[in-house]
């Protein structure tokens, strides 16, 4: 992919010739959370647009289910939800399959570094090695640091940057 306006047409055009493409935006539906919204705002949106997919936090589901429950609303069902930014205990998992009738991908990354890793049907963790680098670093106490490392920003590459987690 260019980076000129020449560029941004060329890959405009090539797009264009791929109908994949329309039919992946046409076909699949996608809701990610609307977390500044009012409860039953986001029940609403979540129904009509009835997604293949929802991307949330772990806590945002389980408000929604929750709310839904309490009011005698169905909760809306999906077939894959995605969630990230908090950790997902094995009972949030549980009640986020239960009550939306889902499978549960998690995905663990970060602000700096957008997508580290995502979680298999076997519900292991594989990194995304192709943009990021991860390390574990022992401090002399015996704790251990995640450290990652990614070019893909020229502007300002990270280089075993302590992300804070362990």
């Amino acid at each position: 992919v260019g980076e000129g306006a020449a560029d941004w047409r060329a890959d405009e055009r090539l797009a264009a010739q791929v109908p994949v493409a329309v039919d992946v935006q046409a076909k699949y539906r996608g809701y990610i959370e609307r977390q500044h919204e009012d409860i039953e705002r986001q029940r609403e949106v979540f129904a009509t647009t009835r997604p293949h997919f929802v991307h949330a936090t772990p806590s945002q589901l389980l408000e929604l289910a929750r709310h839904c429950q309490g009011t005698g609303q169905a909760v809306p069902q999906v077939p894959l939800v995605f969630t990230s930014s908090e950790l997902l205990t094995d009972a949030a998992r549980k009640s986020i399959e239960v009550a939306y009738g889902a499978r549960v991908v998690d995905i663990y990354g970060s602000t700096e570094f957008k997508e580290v890793a995502w979680q298999c049907p076997r519900g292991r963790y594989h990194l995304n090695f192709e943009s990021v680098f991860v390390e574990t670093i022992r401090a002399a106490d015996g704790s251990s640091r995640l450290v990652l490392t990614s070019l893909c920003n020229r502007t300002m590459p990270l280089i075993r940057y302590d992300i804070g987690d362990l």
